[in-house]
C-alpha cells in the first residue's frame, strides 16, 4: 500500500476504474478518500482513536498516528462522553497548536496524567498565536493534569473560553503565560467553572478585566488553587466577577496586579467584582 504522503494517494482518475470493480487487490474498497489511488491497492485510513500519539498538530488519516486535533475531532463525533489520553512517549513534551483553537462540542475529558500521579505530563501550547480550548454552549468538559501555556486571543479567554451553559472542570492543571483582551487564562460566559488543585500564574488581560479568570454570569469555584502573578489592564488582576457567583475554598490569590485598584481586596489587584465568597482563603 502507498504510505502517508505518497504522491500515489488520491492521484488516480475514478473514471478509469472498470465498472463493477469495487475492491482493490487486498479486498478493501477500491476508492477511499478524494479519488482512487494509483496502483493495485488503496491506502487504508487509520482507525480513529482517543489516544494521542504524536506531538505535531497534524490531520493525516494515513500516517498511523493520532494528533490531539484528530482525537478531539473523533470525540466531537461521539454522542457519548469521551476521554482523550496521551501515549507515554509524549511525557514531558509540548504539543503546540498550529491549526487554531480546539473546539469541544461533545462531553469530553482531556487527561494529561500519563503515569497516574495527578500531575501534568504533557504541555499544550497555543504558540502565542491561538486560544487553546473553546467549550461550546451546554457542553461538559474536563481538563485534568495539563499544562496550558502560550494561549493568545484578541478577544476573551486566552487559554480557554467556556460558553453559555457549559460546565468546565479543571483539576491538577497549570495555566501560565496566556494572554487575551479579557480573562487572560479563562473566560467563562454564563458557564459553571470548577477549578481544583491548580495554579494560574503569569497570565494577562490586556485591556479588560480578569488577568487569570473572568467569570461573567454563571459560577466559578476555586478549591486548593493558587492564583499568583497575573495582571489586568483594568480590574481584577487575579479574578474578576460580573454578576457571577465566585467562591474560593482553601485557595490563595496573591501578587496579582490591576491598573484600576480600589480600597479592598475585593476590588482591585487580587479580586474584583461582585458575589465573591471566601472560606479559608486569602487574597492580597
Amino acid at each position: 500500500n502507498a504510505m502517508s504522503g505518497s504522491a500515489l494517494i488520491d492521484a488516480g482518475d475514478d473514471a478509469s476504474v472498470p465498472g463493477g470493480l469495487t475492491e482493490d487487490a487486498n479486498g478493501n474498497a477500491r476508492i477511499v478518500g478524494a479519488a482512487v489511488d494509483i496502483g493495485a491497492t488503496e491506502a487504508a485510513p487509520e482507525a480513529d482513536s482517543l489516544i494521542v500519539t504524536i506531538a505535531d498538530d497534524t490531520v493525516d488519516a494515513f500516517d498511523n498516528e493520532t494528533s490531539l486535533r484528530e482525537a478531539v475531532t473523533f470525540a466531537n463525533s461521539n454522542a457519548d462522553a469521551s476521554t482523550i489520553t496521551f501515549d507515554a512517549g509524549l511525557t514531558g513534551m509540548t504539543l503546540t497548536l498550529t491549526g487554531g483553537q480546539l473546539t469541544l462540542t461533545e462531553e469530553t475529558t482531556v487527561d494529561g496524567d500519563v503515569n497516574a500521579d495527578d500531575a501534568a505530563d504533557v504541555t499544550i501550547s497555543g504558540g502565542d498565536s491561538s486560544r487553546i480550548f473553546f467549550v461550546d454552549p451546554g457542553v461538559t468538559a474536563t481538563l485534568n493534569s495539563l499544562a496550558l501555556t502560550g494561549g493568545s486571543y484578541s478577544g476573551k479567554g486566552g487559554a480557554i473560553y467556556a460558553h453559555f451553559g457549559s460546565t468546565l472542570t479543571i483539576a491538577d492543571t497549570t495555566l501560565s503565560g496566556n494572554y487575551s483582551y479579557g480573562g487572560g487564562a479563562i473566560y467563562g460566559y454564563g458557564a459553571a467553572l470548577t477549578i481544583t488543585d491548580s495554579l494560574l500564574t503569569g497570565n494577562m488581560a490586556a485591556g479588560d478585566n480578569g488577568g487569570a479568570i473572568h467569570a461573567r454570569y454563571g459560577t466559578a469555584s476555586l478549591t486548593n488553587t493558587t492564583v499568583h502573578g497575573n495582571t489586568a489592564d483594568s480590574l481584577g488582576g487575579g479574578v474578576f466577577s460580573f454578576q457571577a457567583s465566585v467562591s474560593l475554598v482553601n485557595s490563595t490569590v496573591t501578587g496579582n496586579q490591576a491598573a484600576l485598584t480600589g480600597g479592598s481586596a475585593t476590588y482591585g489587584g487580587g479580586l474584583a467584582g461582585d458575589n465573591v465568597l471566601c472560606w479559608e482563603a486569602s487574597a492580597y
